[in-house]
């Protein structure tokens, strides 16, 4: 027997790779709707019939829906992330004090002393 090299890493791997992390991220998402997502974060112009030959090479059917649904998903959280990244601080000052707040009024503990 001889040993064999092992192969090198191909295009697939990042594909299968990228899906997974979809699934970890989305488990409530069936599996054709990732599919479609994973392939147009690879390609986002792609037509429905090459999206369809493409999940097809990967053993999984979608349709239509799986890639509207997919498309949906993306225009999510592409409108939810920049809203979290252009977060500014903001200059909100401190609480006053009890004794800055306090007016006078002689029932408290701050005015009465």
């Amino acid at each position: 027997m001889t040993d064999t090299e092992p192969l090198p890493a191909t295009r697939d791997d990042t594909w299968t790779r990228q899906l997974a992390e979809l699934k970890s991220r989305y488990k409530h998402v069936r599996e054709p709707v990732l599919v479609a997502l994973n392939i147009l974060l690879h390609d986002p112009g792609v037509g429905l019939a090459d999206a369809k030959t493409r999940a097809a090479l990967h053993g999984v059917r979608i349709t239509a829906a799986s890639v509207e649904a997919a498309r949906r998903l993306r225009e999510r959280t592409d409108d939810t992330e920049p809203a979290a990244a252009v977060r500014k601080p903001t200059n909100t000052p401190a609480p006053a004090s009890r004794q800055e707040m306090c007016r006078g009024c002689a029932i408290c503990s701050s005015c009465a002393a």
